[in-house]
């Protein structure tokens, strides 16, 4: 009773905006005289780089330490979950790594290489943490 109550009280307390176009909006932020760096920090993807500064983008992680040069956005994985991604092993982690192809210009980030089967490769592959498991490292 109480909530068809409340709702009855919302319904009447609402009205039609009228006269909108009476008001001037200002922008707040002149676009021609503002770095775009200070409207916002675009949230990094699955393979960039990150920090505590720039952050990866839900339900992306930031994998740190002296592994990953720069940081690497990832998330856990055991299977598919990383479509069209490849869900591989890094140093005991399964981890979410980007597609690589080197011959056609789609390499890896510097301290990154693109590996398959566990050596480095000019085909397709995936990049990771050149000095890992994955790219027959460590």
């Amino acid at each position: 009773m109480r909530a068809l109550l409340l709702a009855a009280m919302l319904v009447a307390g609402c009205t039609k905006v009228t006269g909108f176009s009476d008001y001037t909006f200002e922008a707040t932020v002149d676009l021609s005289t503002t770095p775009t760096s200070d409207l916002g920090t675009k949230l990094a993807q699955l393979g960039d780089p990150c920090s505590d500064t720039a952050p990866c983008a839900p339900p992306l992680f930031c994998q740190t330490g002296s592994l990953f040069p720069g940081g690497f956005c990832t998330r856990y994985c055991a299977t598919n979950e990383c479509a069209p991604a490849r869900c591989g092993t890094v140093n005991g982690q399964r981890l979410c790594l980007p597609n690589c192809a080197e011959a056609s210009g789609f390499g890896c980030r510097t301290g990154y290489d693109c590996c398959a089967g566990n050596t480095p490769t000019s085909g397709v592959g995936s990049c990771a943490p050149a000095t890992s498991t994955f790219c027959g490292g460590m």
